[in-house]
């Protein structure tokens, strides 16, 4: 250790790591024994400069021996990549440049060769002994990293100065698989293996091939082409000629398509998993391009791998494109051809929702239309309706042959899965017009069938009576239990089709499994009378009584839809009604008479056949709470009041007057009254009369009617709410009802103004201006008054409720004009959406993008813009083209789910609150970028990102874009007009203008438009704009497609134009 008696370093280690020159030399100076090995180790990791770490060696190195869980020190130097000198300095000194590290078991040319070190180094260590052929952890020589980074001049040294003949091959892996394991293999390279003579047509132990790799890794179309072109010149690979074992028996076991003898073109080679590289391109973010050059040479899209997908399969499963559909079927795909689920490329495209003109182009290709799903036997046509094919496309598989009465699993036919009334008609209409077809060709496939469709979507008599005489059964049910007169009482009952299935032997009694009666279903659909009349003739005393899956009694259905009278009567007449059997919730049919509007003949008619007005549903109503709730005519509630149930509770505890009081029924609470209603009763919640009239918004009568009979104004609920307090706690109380309360109650005088909470309450309920005037004028100081906190004026400011502002301007409080006019426009509006969403939604969407992240269970489609801007700083090229590399290779080993977190973060600043690790997640990916705590505080939020665009705003060499507005070009970026306008993101996708400028054509002032182009990357306005420009604005955001609620907030609260 050294001391040199200045404040400063206090060994050299630290020296070292603070690189304080000074000290390093002084020490070079004054020591003079050669230099420690752990100096020199900590040198090396700092990246010290080189003429310093000369310096350090200059009287040479202990070569001690190193520790067995220690980097080697030239390992270690190519690790950190440095210069070339420093690694010829560590040769001379005797370090062995093939040393190996205990964990990779790589040598410092491993290394080189993966951390893309320079040529001169790699150079450098071979001359100096280093081993070419020596293998690490992975068995990979050196060739191997330089050939998956790509590095061609590396590359070309390696194979010009080393004999590879007996090298082994890991996984079998010839020099182009190394290459085109990742997405960005170069063709130069792949141009040079080819001239060295490395075979295309080589398998590895999968059996894959280079092409393979490619097609998988999405390399350039160019190599793809390159490679199949190539591969006619070099030798295909047999069994003959291939010596491992283990390698043969995965060729064996595709031997029953590749045949020994027969030469198989590279495109239609299979791998171990029976794939050929067409089946790799087909996976998510295919490009057309790609799948073409395959095609073109002659790859075989009707290959079925183990699952019995083709290549076709695959595509139609990602919802293609008319073109790449039309692309395959040019080569030859088949669409009827079925995996082992029995699903074809139609039905997966079904399936996958894909376009109507994609439908179109396979069912016009597709000769099987009777397919279905092995495991659910859900068929093309079960699919159709389910999916809510388009009618014009269900017309033509139905009229290629599909069946309309097959059944799935669960025994549903097609017309199960159509469950949308209308389009039900309009596919019924289609489903007749072909059935009529057949009948009159003699080809019907099923007479019954028919005959159901015909009941339930015509009321073709004549031809339900020729399918009868046909031999269609009007007996036979389908898996829900339907007969053909439960079909033709669904929609459309009329009294000849009836009559007729009724003739042949059909049912009136059967039921399907809803446990509906074909009269139930007839009266649901409003049938004539004649039907009803026509099918109760039939039904016994029981039948007439049964339940449907509702508990509803044909009676009951007829009262809720509100029948005629001569309809109950002769449903009543027939035994529909018997005692007081209580439904669905207890109701009975008195009950449900009481439904709006309500028929005085049949609550009549109700009561004279034994109707019981006592009787109380589930909730202890009565017929008669019924009738008051539903505003009955005093001639109704004369009916249904009787001396048992005028003062019955219900289960609330609320009786007939409470609801009467609620309804401001006042003739009714003279009734009740006569008849002796309490009124001090309370319900369960200790709520009396008067309470329960108050929070119902109970008019002035009312409340004085019962303040006539002794109701208490001042009884006290919890909370000591008073009843003043509950004109704003429920329905409003009109004004005078709050003006009587205020003269009749007492308050307490201890208080010094006992009606702030009322008024707290009625400022809260946003109250109407008498009411909040005739609490303001009880002594209330405005100036003074608070809130929870909130004074009045704060709150007029934040709640900008209209009355508040009348009271305040009533009582002379200052208001700025600003303000008023806002508020009196009334064009506040609160929910915009913030600017952060649109660069979240370009992120989703990938429009635009022209890089991909290429993780270890997919990819991720970006904007380089983006990125650079929001991750290192335009100047900072040689920065951005290293974060480039690590989004190239460095991430292979995430998943999306780490890293769509942080590039959601990198392109809006979202931060999630609610996670308390948010941070830290975020920086464990930003690490691999050096990015620190700094960077996250800064990128953060809203403020954040509207900073990174203020300075692209005046940052005039980065714009790539212009809008010629008026005699201007307006330079902008292409890119951030796409995210902040739907008009121009549409217009960039559609049209490749090498111009980069267009004219603006909206018809708005150049005032105007400017101002909006501002405002995409400000997302504010001017402070002063002309009233001209506010009044367009927002006819130029709906022009550009952009965020009108935000431009609108904006014009209202920082446009300042009056």
């Amino acid at each position: 250790m050294y001391d040199y008696n200045w404040s400063g370093p206090k060994d050299i280690y630290e020296a070292i790591q603070r690189r304080n020159k000074e000290f390093i030399q002084e020490y070079v100076k004054s020591h003079k024994k050669p230099l420690n090995l752990d100096i020199l180790r900590t040198a090396l990791k700092e990246k010290l400069e080189k003429n310093l770490i000369i310096s350090l060696t200059k009287k040479g190195v202990i070569m001690e021996e190193q520790k067995k869980d220690e980097i080697p020190l030239l390992y270690l130097a190519c690790e950190k990549n440095l210069d070339v000198d420093i690694i010829r300095l560590l040769l001379d000194l005797g370090f062995d440049p093939n040393e190996k590290s205990i964990y990779t078991k790589q040598t410092p040319l491993h290394l080189s060769c993966e951390n893309k070190n320079s040529l001169s180094t790699i150079q450098l260590l071979v001359e100096r002994g280093a081993q070419t052929n020596k293998v690490d952890l992975k068995e990979y020589i050196p060739l191997f990293y330089a050939l998956e980074n790509s590095d061609l001049n590396v590359i070309k040294f390696l194979l010009q100065n080393s004999d590879f003949s007996s090298y082994k091959k890991p996984k079998n892996m010839n020099f182009l698989h190394f290459v085109l394991c990742k997405p960005d293999a170069r063709l130069d390279v792949v141009e040079y293996l080819l001239s060295y003579g490395v075979n295309p047509n080589e398998q590895d132990l999968d059996l894959r091939t280079p092409l393979h790799y490619a097609c998988a890794n999405k390399c350039q179309t160019s190599i793809l082409d390159l490679l199949i072109k190539k591969s006619e010149n070099f030798p295909k690979i047999s069994l003959k000629t291939f010596g491992n074992i283990d390698h043969q028996k995965n060729l064996e076991s595709t031997e029953n398509i590749h045949q020994q003898d027969t030469p198989i073109k590279i495109v239609n080679v299979l791998d171990i998993h029976k794939q050929t590289p067409l089946h790799e391109l087909c996976v998510l973010n295919y490009t057309e391009d790609r799948i073409n050059v395959l095609l073109k040479a002659g790859a075989d899209p009707n290959i079925q791998n183990p699952k019995g997908k083709t290549p076709f399969h695959l595509i139609c499963e990602l919802n293609p494109s008319l073109n790449l559909v039309k692309m395959f079927l040019e080569s030859g795909a088949s669409v009827d051809i079925q995996d082992l689920e029995g699903k074809t490329p139609l039905y997966a495209a079904i399936e996958q929702d894909a376009t109507y003109d994609v439908i179109y182009e396979l069912i016009s290709k597709a000769s099987n239309f009777e397919i279905s799903d092995k495991t659910t036997n859900v068929t093309l046509l079960h699919l159709a309706f389910k999916k809510s094919l388009d009618l014009e496309l269900i017309k033509i598989i139905l009229e290629r042959g599909a069946k309309i009465n097959a059944q799935d699993s669960s025994k549903k036919t097609p017309l199960h899965y159509c469950t949308e009334k209308n389009k039900r008609q309009e596919i019924g209409k289609i489903l007749l017009e072909i059935q009529k077809e057949k009948l009159n060709s003699g080809n019907l496939d099923d007479n019954t069938t028919s005959l159901n469709l015909f009941c339930e979507f015509s009321t073709d008599a004549e031809t339900i009576k020729t399918l009868i005489n046909k031999g269609a059964d009007p007996l036979a049910s389908d898996s829900e239990g339907q007969t053909p007169l439960h079909f033709a009482c669904i929609n459309h009952p009329t009294f000849e089709v009836v009559d007729i299935l009724l003739r042949a032997g059909a049912d009136p009694k059967s039921k399907n499994r809803r446990r509906q009666l074909p009269l139930h279903l007839a009266l649901e659909a409003k049938a004539e009378q004649n039907v009803l009349e026509m099918l109760i003739k039939f039904l016994g005393s029981k039948e007439i009584l049964s339940l449907d899956f509702k508990k509803q009694t044909p009676l009951e259905i007829a009262l809720r839809k509100k029948y005629s009278f001569s309809t109950i009567k002769f449903l009543i007449e027939n035994g529909a009604m018997k005692e007081n059997k209580s439904g669905r919730g207890g109701q009975t049919p008195l009950h449900i008479a009481f439904l709006p509007p309500i028929d005085s003949k049949v609550v009549k008619l109700l009561l004279d056949n034994g109707a019981d007005p006592d009787k109380p549903n589930i909730l202890g109503k009565t017929p008669l709470v019924l009738a008051i709730m539903n505003n009955a005519s005093q001639e109704v509630l004369d009916l249904v009041v009787t001396q048992k149930n005028f003062d019955f509770p219900a289960k609330s505890g609320k009786t007939p007057l409470f609801f009467a009081s609620s309804a401001n029924n006042i003739e009714m609470m003279q009734l009740l009254i006569k008849k002796g209603a309490q009124i001090q009763v309370h319900d369960k919640k200790r709520k009396s009369i008067l309470h329960y009239a108050i929070l119902k918004g109970a008019n002035v009568e009312v409340i004085q009617l019962l303040l006539d009979h002794n109701a208490d104004p001042n009884e006290i609920l919890d909370n000591n709410t008073t009843c003043l307090d509950l004109c704003f706690l429920g329905k409003e109380s009109p004004s005078p009802v709050v003006e009587l309360l205020l003269k009749i109650c007492k308050f307490d005088s201890s208080v010094q103004n006992p009606f702030e909470k009322a008024f707290s309450l009625a400022l809260s309920h946003d109250a109407s201006f008498p009411s909040l005037l005739l609490l303001a004028e009880t002594g209330i100081d405005l100036t003074t008054f608070k809130m929870e906190r909130l004074s009045f004026l704060d709150s007029v400011y934040i709640m900008k409720n209209i009355n508040q502002i009348r009271l305040a301007l009533s009582f002379d409080l200052n208001l700025s004009i600003d303000f008023f006019y806002e508020n009196e426009k009334m064009l506040i509006c609160k929910d915009f959406y913030s600017i952060m969403n649109d660069f979240e939604r370009i992120l989703e969407s990938g429009d635009l993008s022209d890089f991909n992240i290429v993780l270890s269970d997919g990819s991720i489609p970006v904007h380089k813009f983006i990125l650079q801007n929001r991750i290192c700083l335009p100047n900072e090229k040689i920065a951005f083209e290293k974060a480039l590399d690590i989004f190239h290779s460095g991430l292979c080993d995430f998943q999306m789910s780490e890293v769509k977190p942080f590039l959601r973060f990198v392109y809006s600043g979202y931060i999630d609150h609610k996670d308390k690790k948010y941070e830290q997640n975020i920086l464990k990916i930003g690490s691999l970028f050096n990015l620190e705590h700094e960077w996250f505080n800064e990128k953060k939020g809203r403020r954040g990102l509207l900073k990174d665009l203020k300075r692209l705003w005046f940052d005039d060499k980065s714009k790539d874009f212009a809008v010629i507005v008026g005699d201007e070009n307006v330079k902008l970026h292409k890119l951030i007009l796409a995210i902040r306008s739907e008009l121009f993101r549409g217009l960039f996708l559609s049209v490749d203008d090498p111009s980069n400028k267009v004219s603006e054509y909206s018809g708005r002032s150049p005032q105007t438009i400017k101002q909006l182009l501002k405002f995409f990357y400000f997302d504010e306005l001017d402070f002063v704009i002309s009233s001209v420009v506010a009044s367009e604005l927002d006819e130029a955001a709906d022009f550009y497609q952009t965020n009108e609620k935000t431009l609108t907030w904006k014009i209202l609260y920082n446009a300042k134009y009056l």
